[in-house]
C-alpha cells in the first residue's frame, strides 16, 4: 500500500475511471463520488483508490492500514501537545482527521458495494 502525503492530490483535473473514462465530480455515480472524494482527501494513491473500487477483498486490509494510521498520528500529536509543540500537534491531528475521512469512505463503499450511494463530501 502506498500513501500520499497531503495536498499530492491533482486538483482541478478530471478523475479518471480505470479504464479511463473521465469521471467529473458532477457525474452522478457513486464510484465516481468515492473516487473523487478518496482523491481529495489525498492519503491513498490513484492505484490502491482503484484496488478499493475494484476489487471489495481489499478493503479490509485497507480499512485497517488506515485505523492503524490515524491511531499513530493522534498517538503521535498527543506526544507533540505534551511536549508543547501545538503547530506540530494541530498538523498532525489533521492528518489524522484525513485518515478517519478516508476510513468512513472506505466504510461507505464496503457497505453499500459499487455504485448503490454517494460519499459524505466534506466529512476530513
Amino acid at each position: 500500500m502506498l500513501f500520499v502525503p497531503a495536498g499530492a492530490a491533482p486538483y482541478g483535473v478530471p478523475m479518471q475511471h480505470p479504464a479511463g473514462h473521465s469521471c467529473p465530480e458532477s457525474a452522478g455515480s457513486a464510484d465516481c463520488a468515492h473516487r473523487t472524494e478518496l482523491e481529495r482527501l489525498a492519503t491513498l494513491d490513484a492505484a490502491t483508490i482503484a484496488r478499493a473500487l475494484d476489487d471489495r477483498r481489499a478493503l479490509y486490509p485497507l480499512i485497517s492500514g488506515a485505523v492503524d494510521q490515524y491511531l499513530d498520528l493522534d498517538d503521535r500529536a498527543d506526544a507533540a501537545f505534551a511536549a508543547g509543540n501545538s503547530d506540530e500537534a494541530m498538523y498532525l491531528h489533521q492528518e489524522a482527521s484525513a485518515w478517519r475521512a478516508t476510513v468512513t469512505v472506505l466504510k461507505q463503499i464496503e457497505q453499500h458495494g459499487h455504485g448503490a450511494a454517494a460519499p459524505m463530501t466534506g466529512i476530513a
